[in-house]
């Protein structure tokens, strides 16, 4: 995928990216929120936001231990 110009975070052996996706998710719900907004993407689907903006829209992520 990465040939074809594809990119996202460094998946671990077993786990994919879900580590790094449980931690993100664990620290936008433990923020408080400041203001009610329908923009709910980035509180349940932060690892979205953040790799969105760091791989581009087209990115690659691991969620199960097949590769």
């Amino acid at each position: 995928m990465e040939k074809q110009g594809v990119h996202g975070p460094k998946p671990s052996f077993l786990l994919g990216n879900i580590i790094e996706m449980s931690s993100l998710i664990s620290r936008a719900v433990s923020q408080d929120m400041k203001t009610i907004s329908h923009d709910i993407v980035p509180r349940i689907l932060p690892h979205f936001v953040q790799w969105s903006n760091q791989y581009g829209m087209s990115l690659l992520l691991y969620i199960s231990p097949t590769h």
